[in-house]
């Protein structure tokens, strides 16, 4: 093909010239424009410029190309690394936070969870995290439980420990052991309460435990050897107090008698050896010095009689008037 604008002969099929760089289609070329003459070594110079122009913007193209490649490799190398990196990262932050949970260095747990959470916005991460959070603050609680523990704070110490229990995660076997050692505590000090008889303080202290945990076993037991130690108590101390009574009604009946004997003798001292006279309608002169003794005569009012002996049995004093025995108490108006 010859170029319309330079004359130079080319390939066919080719769409621009070899020396001027040119199109050679005619749907390429502007066909209105006239051709310049070709007769100047100058126009030829200039013409095949041209043409190296177009040829070095091809170069430049095609460099640039090369250029966006190489940044589009590199951008994707980056990225991979940046990721690489983040997943690097992520996988020790777990790690770390897998082995503070073993160690119960629930503290660290949490922050590590809660870096990874903010790392991915991973709403399994945010549930980690405030699951470690709730088993420091447990932890926490246990400790203060153990120390109220020592120092016999019975309610406290159960009352954290039950709090502990309820939350049902990794420390509750711990809790559970911290509420049996309570209520082995409660037990002796409830049992030394009920050896003294202080059933009140044994009682207060049953009921402030099971209003924490109303249906412990152990403290269910205990309550009702409590009770049993009570009544048993109480009807130790009723037979004492009937005893008493027995004892004290024995003493004053005993007392009455010494008192009845004292006066009797003293009476008996005083009319041995006196005239008397008899102060009821009649008075029974007997065999005897006392009433089961048989009646010998009868004695009417005024009749006077002469005491040479006196004897007293447990109600009464009886004169000798020489043939029988009389009542004193004929004689004395007590009748």
């Amino acid at each position: 093909m010859k170029c319309f604008y330079c004359g130079e002969d080319n390939e066919e099929g080719a769409r621009f010239c070899k020396s001027c760089g040119k199109p050679l289609s005619d749907s390429e070329r502007d066909i209105t424009a006239p051709m310049a003459p070709v007769d100047s070594d100058a126009e030829i110079e200039r013409m095949n410029r041209g043409g190296e122009a177009y040829a070095v913007e091809e170069d430049d193209k095609r460099s640039k190309k090369k250029i966006a490649i190489v940044i589009i490799v590199a951008v994707v190398v980056i990225i991979f690394a940046v990721f690489a990196f983040q997943g690097a990262q992520r996988a020790r932050i777990r790690k770390s936070a897998v082995a503070a949970l073993a160690n119960e260095d629930y503290d660290k747990a949490y922050e590590e969870y809660k870096k990874l959470y903010e790392m991915t916005e991973n709403e399994s991460y945010r549930e980690e995290a405030n699951e470690a959070k709730k088993l420091a603050k447990d932890k926490e609680s246990l400790e203060e439980a153990n120390d109220a523990l020592n120092d016999q704070a019975l309610v406290e110490a159960f009352r954290r420990y039950a709090t502990v229990k309820g939350h049902d995660n990794d420390l509750s076997s711990e809790a559970d052991e911290g509420i049996a050692r309570v209520v082995t505590a409660a037990e002796s000090k409830v049992r030394a309460y009920n050896e003294s008889q202080e059933f009140q303080k044994a009682s207060e202290l049953m009921s402030e435990l099971l209003a924490v945990d109303p249906e412990n076993g152990r403290l269910l037991a205990l309550k009702e050897e409590t009770v049993q130690d009570k009544d048993k108590a109480d009807q130790v101390e009723s037979a004492k107090k009937v005893g008493a009574a027995k004892r004290e009604q024995k003493a004053s009946e005993e007392q009455a008698q010494a008192a009845n004997k004292a006066k009797r003798a003293s009476e008996g001292s005083r009319i041995l050896y006196t005239v008397q006279h008899v102060t009821t309608p009649s008075a029974n002169v007997r065999s005897g010095p006392g009433k089961s003794y048989p009646v010998i005569y009868e004695l009417e009012y005024g009749a006077e009689v002469y005491v040479i002996d006196t004897q007293s049995d447990s109600v009464r004093t009886w004169c000798n008037i020489g043939d029988g025995w009389i009542s004193y108490r004929t004689l004395n108006g007590e009748l």
